[in-house]
């Protein structure tokens, strides 16, 4: 199965624990701690599959994680290297969980700190690696008549570009 495929298929199965979430905060099942702790793993093991399996396809194929063909142009715009902005998390937290003691409230900030150390340095190495293709020497060799020669060389260029791609994936798939 393609990463295309498994990634309809893993909506399909987040929409419905989606719907088992919101039975779980039900009045009649509020205080059911089993049904909560059951459903936490659930999600957990469904975002562990998500990302690796993302991780895999990534090795097979990188520019396919970086700006998926699946999604429509609107939806690609708002990606992050390939996938939702990892500081995007506290803002779910600040909006949602209450009554965190001061120490948690610090190790939530410490964390949310590095988070952003880490996206500002992956931002800046895909900076730099895009602005590489961009380069005066990559593009004099696209414009040279000798194609053959030209042609080799851009392809050890972009060979070397998309393995430091593929870095940065790697990096943020398992450093998030």
């Amino acid at each position: 199965m393609n990463f295309e495929a498994f990634f309809k298929d893993w909506l399909i199965r987040q929409e419905n624990l989606s719907y088992q979430l919101l039975d779980a905060i039900a009045p009649e099942n509020i205080h059911n701690n089993e049904l909560h702790q059951c459903l936490i793993d659930q999600v957990l093991s469904h975002y562990q599959q998500y990302y690796l399996e993302k991780s895999l396809a990534a090795t097979e194929d990188v520019f396919q994680i970086i700006s998926p063909p699946w999604l429509t142009f609107p939806e690609r715009t708002f990606l992050w290297i390939g996938g939702f902005r990892p500081s995007l998390i506290f803002k779910l937290i600040a909006n949602s969980v209450q009554d965190l003691t001061a120490e948690q409230e610090s190790e939530v900030q410490q964390v949310k700190a590095e988070t952003r150390r880490e996206e500002r340095e992956l931002g800046q190495t895909m900076a730099r690696v895009q602005e590489s293709v961009a380069s005066a020497p990559f593009m004099n060799l696209a414009r040279r008549s000798d194609e053959n020669e030209s042609y080799g060389k851009c392809y050890h260029i972009l060979l070397s570009l998309h393995h430091k791609i593929q870095g940065i994936i790697y990096k943020i798939l398992v450093d998030f």
